[in-house]
């Protein structure tokens, strides 16, 4: 069966990549790059001028100045640029970093570890890359860490596959809610008013909503099509946040992709649910309204940053990342951060994300990679990776640090987002749909073109679930995921 899983991955593998260069291009900050870049450099260094191989990808960049003993990590540039991550005194030998879009890491990944190339030693993988390519027999199981009590459990628990663990936590990730508090209180909103439940906040979208006349969107005469301030924002389409935040504000609806029973290893497609469709309706029907921007469905990670450092939208659902992303812009000072707005269950539930640290097992260096891989998820590397990135932690001990750092330097608004994210983290759940060990990919790549397909009118919400049951059956059938065997 693996062999299936493999030969289907490939496939799937090479049909993205060369689709990947029709996805819309980057914009936002200057770190998350939309086109491939690499860099080699020692650990804690700064990274060197980079020149073009011959026989990089398109957009691609390495350091030929890399040793051959060089552990060579693969991570995502949207994370920003892992060269300058601080390792002094965690790790003394060369690091070759190699970065890729998110859009192409998993399937960059695949092509290469399944056709042999050994060209990695390490990858830094979203939340459900460890499972997914663990699955596959491509990474080495790992040893606990001496201090794993200091890692959120729900952290551990998506990147083990029973009792193996194949990716140390590096990061968490659970969504939070920003309300852009210029916007907020020029119409006339207070602190009282910060929505509480998902109906609340789709009526605050829409009244925070204008058009170029100065007209509301719940206002007689609004025009939807001359909008220069929307209420909200959805995550676009060519990445799999997509998914991502359908399933959050699904799972306070009481919504899943995929229900499963891990005592009889089976799982149930059910994101036909009219939970889950109402969630998705809800969506469009703000787009539809005119509160989110035109083209939404078809950003990538910096082009949703790009809008909303721009200062324009109201409210938006998104990962703690983000605040980072205000410095120096205009939504510098103007922004504040809460918990999720709860669904018709009363409550909320954000899924999980985060990445982790992989070995390969064919590494070309395994034991330096092995030595590599304990200190890049050190909680003192683990701290300087969230300082650098801007990135929420998966340790109790680094949260509590920065804390007491924020505290002191009186930076209310970074214990806010900490209060906000670790609410979300523990009541959050694992992503259902991309826990899906080799089929992840898969399964998410189709999820988002169906649920583009709804938003952009193509099909219905109804339709559009109903299409994505079918084909979620089969490519969970096909990677023999849960199948009761």
């Amino acid at each position: 069966m693996k062999s299936k899983w493999v030969n289907r991955l490939i496939a799937l593998s090479m049909t993205v990549v060369m689709a990947g260069s029709m996805i819309g291009c980057g914009a936002g900050n200057d770190t998350s790059s939309g086109t491939n870049e690499a860099a080699g450099s020692e650990a804690g260094g700064t990274v060197d001028d980079a020149a073009d191989t011959s026989d990089a990808g398109a957009g691609e960049t390495e350091d030929s100045s890399a040793g051959k003993d060089a552990v060579t990590v693969v991570y995502n540039t949207n994370n920003g640029d892992m060269a300058k991550w601080d390792l002094e005194g965690l790790y003394d030998g060369e690091i070759n970093w190699v970065g890729y879009s998110e859009n192409e890491l998993d399937n960059k990944i695949l092509l290469e570890m399944t056709t042999g190339a050994k060209t990695f030693d390490i990858a830094i993988t979203q939340a459900a890359g460890a499972k997914q390519f663990g699955s596959l027999g491509l990474l080495e199981p790992l040893e606990p860490l001496e201090d794993m009590d200091d890692i959120f459990k729900g952290n551990v628990e998506q990147h083990s596959l029973g009792d193996d663990l194949y990716g140390y936590p590096l990061t968490g990730d659970a969504m939070i809610m920003y309300v852009n508090t210029k916007i907020w209180e020029e119409a006339g909103y207070t602190e009282d008013d910060i929505p509480k439940t998902l109906e609340e906040y789709g009526e605050k979208a829409i009244h925070l909503t204008m058009d170029s006349a100065g007209k509301r969107g719940d206002e007689e005469g609004f025009n939807k099509n001359d909008v220069v301030q929307w209420g909200t924002m959805y995550m676009g389409g060519s990445v799999v946040g997509n998914p991502w935040e359908l399933a959050t504000l699904s799972y306070g609806n009481g919504a899943k992709y995929i229900k499963k029973d891990y005592s009889n290893n089976t799982c149930e497609v059910v994101c036909n649910s009219p939970e889950m469709v109402g969630t998705l309706q809800f969506i469009k029907d703000l787009a539809d309204a005119g509160a989110m921007p035109e083209g939404y469905v078809g950003y990538d990670y910096n082009e949703v940053d790009a809008q909303w450092i721009s200062g324009k939208i109201g409210l938006f659902i998104n990962w703690p990342y983000l605040l980072d992303r205000c410095s120096g812009t205009e939504m510098e000072g103007n922004v504040k951060v809460y918990g999720l707005p709860a669904g018709s269950t009363g409550k909320s539930e954000s899924c999980l994300g985060g990445w982790s640290v992989n070995v390969f097992k064919d590494a070309p260096h395994k034991e330096d990679a092995l030595k590599l891989a304990k200190a890049l998820a050190s909680a003192e590397a683990d701290y300087n990776y969230c300082k650098l990135q801007g990135s929420s932690t998966a340790r109790t001990s680094v949260l509590e640090r920065q804390n007491e750092e924020y505290k002191a330097a009186g930076e209310d608004i970074l214990i806010e987002v900490n209060e906000a994210y670790l609410a979300s983290a523990s009541a959050g759940a694992e992503m259902d749909l991309a826990q899906t060990n080799a089929a992840a990919t898969d399964c998410q790549q189709t999820a988002a073109q169906y649920i583009n397909m709804a938003l952009t009118g193509q099909l219905s919400c109804q339709e559009a679930m109903d299409q994505l049951k079918v084909e979620l059956e089969d490519i969970l059938a096909a990677n023999d995921y849960m199948q009761g065997n």
